[in-house]
Formats: C-alpha cells, sequence, structure tokens
C-alpha cells in the first residue's frame, strides 16, 4: 500500500455510520462479525439525497473488495475474496422485520440488505443496490438517528459488541434528547432493560437448525454465561476501542437476575483520543504483517 492509499483508507476509516434508531432498537437480527462491518461499511458509503422521495434515494453503490479488506486491516488473499463474496450473499438471503407506517397504518415489512450484488472477479469490483424499504431509515434522518465513526467497530472481534455498540449509542443519543440535553452534551445516561429482552434483541431466545437438521436450543440460557460470553467480552472491546463507555450491573428478583441496568456515557476528548490510538495501532499492525 503507498502514501496515497494508506491516506484513502484512513480518511474512509473516519466516515459516518447513520442510521435510524427504530432500525437498531425495533429490529431483532443477528448477524456475523464481519457481516455487521459489512453493513456499517456500506452506511459510511450512504450519500445524502437531494429529497425525501423514496425513489430517488440514492440505492445503488460500487466498492473495490481489495480497499474494503485494507480498511479492516484483513489481508488480502482468496479466501478473504471468498469469505467477502459469501458475506455479501448472506446479507441478500438473510431477511429481518422492520416496523413501517404508510396508507394501510402501521405494520412490519420483510426486508434484505441487499436486493441486489454483483461481483466482478477481474476487477475485483462489487456493485450493491440497497433494499428500497430501507431506505427512510437510512435517508434524510432530521432527529431520533444513530451517528459513529466506523473506526469504532473495526477491531471488535465479538459479533456481540457491535450489536450491544448501537444498541447503547442509540439508547444513549434517544435518552439524552428525551432530557433536553443537546448532541453537544455529554451527560451520563441510565438504561435498563428485561434480560429477556436484550436476550430477545440478540436474538440468543430462539432455536435454530444445524446442517443435519438438529434442533440446536437457544444459547446462553444460564446468566454467567451471558455474562461472561456476551457482556464481559462486549465491556472490554467498547469501553477500550470505541467512543463511548459503559459500566452495567445485574437487577435480581430473588436469586434470579431479571434485568440489567447500563450506565452509558460519552468519553472525553483524552480517553476518545487514547482509543483511536489504539485503534489505529491495531490496524497499522494488521497492515504491516500483510506487508
Amino acid at each position: 500500500m503507498n502514501d496515497y492509499e494508506r491516506e484513502q483508507i484512513e480518511k474512509e476509516r473516519g466516515y459516518m455510520v447513520v442510521k435510524s434508531n427504530d432500525l437498531v432498537l425495533k429490529s431483532r437480527y443477528q448477524y456475523s462479525v464481519y457481516q455487521q462491518k459489512t453493513i456499517a461499511y456500506i452506511c459510511s458509503l450512504i450519500k445524502p439525497s437531494e429529497n425525501d422521495k423514496k425513489e430517488e434515494y440514492q440505492l445503488d453503490y460500487e466498492f473495490e473488495i481489495a480497499e474494503y479488506l485494507q480498511l479492516l486491516g484483513v489481508e488480502s488473499s482468496g479466501k478473504q475474496y471468498a469469505l467477502v463474496k459469501e458475506t455479501l450473499q448472506s446479507l441478500s438471503n438473510k431477511s429481518m422485520w422492520i416496523p413501517i407506517k404508510d396508507e394501510n397504518g402501521e405494520g412490519e415489512v420483510l426486508v434484505r440488505w441487499l436486493s441486489n450484488v454483483a461481483v466482478y472477479k477481474k476487477s475485483g469490483k462489487v456493485k450493491i443496490k440497497l433494499d428500497s424499504y430501507l431506505a427512510p431509515y437510512l435517508f434524510n434522518l432530521k432527529e431520533r438517528y444513530l451517528s459513529y465513526g466506523l473506526i469504532n467497530i473495526l477491531n471488535f472481534d465479538s459479533k456481540y459488541s457491535i450489536r450491544l455498540y448501537e444498541l447503547l449509542k442509540a439508547q444513549y443519543n434517544l435518552k439524552r434528547s428525551q432530557y433536553g440535553h443537546r448532541r453537544t452534551d455529554t451527560p451520563t445516561v441510565e438504561w435498563i432493560i428485561e434480560l429477556d429482552e436484550l436476550r430477545h434483541l440478540l436474538m440468543l431466545d430462539v432455536e435454530t437448525v444445524d446442517e443435519n437438521g438438529e434442533t440446536i436450543p437457544p444459547k446462553l440460557t444460564r446468566f454467567p454465561d451471558f455474562r461472561r460470553k456476551v457482556l464481559e467480552i462486549a465491556q472490554k472491546e467498547i469501553n477500550e476501542l470505541s467512543d463511548i463507555k459503559f459500566f452495567f450491573e445485574p437487577i435480581k428478583k430473588g436469586k434470579k437476575v431479571v434485568k440489567l441496568r447500563f450506565m452509558i456515557m460519552q468519553k472525553d476528548n483524552i480517553e476518545r483520543l487514547v482509543s483511536q490510538v489504539k485503534n489505529r495501532e491495531l490496524l497499522a499492525g494488521t497492515e504491516e504483517k500483510e506487508n
């Protein structure tokens, strides 16, 4: 990678990911680390529309696989190219329910992130088209939206860290506005959620079927396991690498944990700088290995 390419990649890592709060808080999905990072990358490419007409939203985008891998600090190889194709295919095949309100009233619509994907092997380019039903949740958002720099999640290793980070950021912005704070204010925000509801949002309460057709029961049903494999890993990654930090405590009914109390804080300038330096060091380390 030459100096110009490195400068461009660094610039793109600072692009903003913007989504409606409703898309984060009211939708139920579980994606892999690569799938979530790919979604965030695609969101960072989105260009604002000049008007609010759905048919005029820019839904078509193009990027280079090698550039995308460099942005993630991932070594380019045939294996990684195949993984990107597999990830894009899964985002085209995997659907989710999101809330909708139109002339028929309030309801839900089944959407996919990508309605079309084209991969060009020789040039290494990808063309994608976003599902048109996602447009109101991604374009011209004037209020109740989540935004963060792409670099905040690039070094997360846990899929739960990315999902929980977005939930915490959305709740932080929502409650800050509810209490009359400006977007420039940095209060500490409390978020209390039923443990079952959080597990529901993370899709840990569903049975799945493996490749042999055998049923796999819901995961991490014991709170100590959920705490160790989801909450504590997410807390370490988010607090060390992102622009926010959080603490949590279980709320019990008798001996059973029924709720979780999260205390969410925006990092100050020095803390954010430390996280940015750490992120750049980790990404630079990956690039050095590649070279």
